[in-house]
């Protein structure tokens, strides 16, 4: 399985899924940037690509000024070229949106038969941390929760025992 950022837009329409093409940001005599919008999927991809290259792909523009002008190109693109009415076109919009709030997501998994807990992002893929910043997290989680937890050594960082005592230092 791809990561997302490894993720084109070619991988996406193989997968039978259903694309408009929107108004990005507006460039001073060039109009709006077309963008692609994928049925599903968190974000947009920004049309062709800005470049010296002669092999780059063009980028796509809604040749004018007014936004509400350029849109309604957009929802003309997609009646005439793609047959998808202004509604489908909203949906696909809409679908993109709510994949990206979920996106935005963490959750927090935990194996009922070992106790060991993980985080995965919105697109279901584990979020590695390096332990120190494991520990911190855990630490912040209990203490906003009210939960016991141990403490670090304010000498040198390292968890205390049970006895709130460091093995490295002898701190107290």
């Amino acid at each position: 399985m791809k990561r997302h950022e490894d993720i084109s837009v070619g991988d996406l329409l193989t997968e039978g899924r259903r694309f408009v093409l929107d108004v990005g940001e507006h460039h001073e005599g060039d109009g709006f940037r077309a963008i692609i919008v994928v049925e599903g999927y968190p974000g947009f991809f920004p049309s062709g690509e800005l470049s010296n290259r002669l092999d780059a792909p063009p980028v796509l523009w809604w040749a004018t000024d007014d936004k509400n002008e350029a849109q309604a190109m957009a929802y003309s693109h997609s009646e005439q070229i793609l047959g998808l009415s202004r509604k489908e076109h909203e949906a696909i919009i809409l679908s993109s949106i709510a994949a990206q709030q979920k996106a935005q997501r963490v959750q927090v998994k935990r194996d009922p038969d070992t106790g060991q807990v993980w985080l995965r992002n919105g697109y279901d893929q584990e979020i590695k941390l390096e332990e120190d910043d494991a520990i911190d997290l855990y630490q912040d989680l209990a203490r906003s929760m009210n939960l016991p937890f141990r403490e670090n050594c304010s000498e040198c960082g390292a968890i205390l025992n049970d006895e709130d005592k460091c093995e490295w230092c002898d701190y107290q």
